[in-house]
């Protein structure tokens, strides 16, 4: 059984197609406010050995939500309260996309896809899919206080992100 301890505020979760591999966001911490939230990926047919994927900085609540794609070797995690390139807090929120290694580590792939509105969180919700062209990856970024084009704000917005692998 795979948990977060008490002080932990559980976030996003997925399962890879075959269920070997388990993804689990904890994107806060009542016991300290300078962490920047994590996610932890449990290899099920390794005896749940555990590998932490940590956020970027204290507050971005990494691990808000997260996803796997279906073989459990990428995963795509969105912070809610990162603030891009403002040094105030400002919410933004972001994504980052990270693909298991060799090695058994996990390494990110490609920039940040970092929210556009403050206060709009993006990240909050992630989706993923790379089952095309030769490993090519589809990441869709949902911000639920996102504005929208129109420029009505706080109606939540979603964009999709094409990362090419070489």
């Amino acid at each position: 059984v795979v948990s977060a301890t008490a002080a932990d505020s559980l976030g996003g979760f997925d399962l890879s197609g075959d269920g070997s591999t388990v993804a689990v966001g904890t994107w806060a911490s009542s016991w300290d406010a300078n962490v920047p939230g994590r996610v932890g990926v449990y290899d099920m047919a390794n005896g749940g050995a555990v590998a932490y994927i940590d956020g970027e900085t204290a507050g971005d609540e990494s691990g808000y939500a997260c996803k796997l794609n279906a073989d459990g070797t990428v995963v795509v995690i969105g912070a809610i309260g990162n603030d891009a390139s403002s040094d105030e807090d400002e919410d933004y929120g972001h994504a980052r996309v990270h693909k298991k290694q060799a090695d058994g580590t996990w390494a990110k792939v490609g920039q940040d896809l970092d929210g556009e509105d403050s206060n709009g969180c993006f990240g909050s919700g992630v989706a993923i899919n790379d089952a095309i062209n030769d490993g090519d990856i589809i990441v869709g970024v949902g911000a639920f206080q996102g504005d929208a084009a129109s420029g009505v704000e706080d109606t939540g917005l979603a964009r999709m992100f094409l990362l090419k692998q070489d």
